[in-house]
C-alpha cells in the first residue's frame, strides 16, 4: 500500500481492512463494500474517512436508506455532509474534484449497477475528450 496511488477495496468485511493513518498523500480510494441496516459493512476506518476529501458517493439517498458506513460516519460526527458529494455532481461540473495533489480522494460505490455503468461511461468520455488519456 505504501507505493500505491490507487487503493480499491471490495470485501464483505465488518471491520476496517487497513489503517487510515497509513494512507499516503495524493492517494485515491474506491470502496465497494455494500451493506444495509441488516448487513453492516465497514471497510474503512474513521481515520481514512477523516483524511479523505472530497468523498464521492453514487447516491446520498442510497447512503442514508442503507445506513452505510458513510451515513454512520456523518451520523456519529466523524465527518460532515459538506465533504460528501454525489459522483454525478462531479461529472456535471457542479462540484470540484481534487483541488490539491496531496488530497486523498474517496469514491464509495453503493451497488446501484446501472448508475455505476452510466457514471463510468460519462467519466470515460470526459477523460477521452480532455486530452489527459493515454493509449497503452
Amino acid at each position: 500500500m505504501e507505493s500505491a496511488d490507487v487503493l480499491i477495496t471490495a470485501t464483505n468485511s465488518r471491520t476496517p481492512v487497513f489503517d487510515g493513518s497509513s494512507l499516503k498523500q495524493g492517494m485515491h480510494i474506491t470502496s465497494i463494500a455494500n451493506g444495509d441496516k441488516t448487513r453492516r459493512r465497514q471497510e474503512l476506518d474513521d481515520r481514512a474517512l477523516c483524511r479523505a476529501e472530497p468523498i464521492f458517493v453514487t447516491s446520498k439517498e442510497t447512503v442514508c436508506v442503507n445506513e452505510s458506513d458513510i451515513f454512520r460516519a456523518v451520523r456519529d460526527k466523524v465527518i460532515a455532509w459538506d465533504k460528501v458529494h454525489e459522483m454525478s455532481s462531479l461529472l456535471l461540473g457542479q462540484v470540484a474534484g481534487r483541488s490539491d495533489d496531496r488530497q486523498i480522494t474517496l469514491f464509495k460505490l453503493q451497488g446501484t449497477g446501472i448508475m455505476d455503468v452510466a457514471i463510468g461511461l460519462k467519466a470515460y468520455e470526459r477523460v477521452k475528450h480532455s486530452g489527459l488519456a493515454q493509449t497503452l
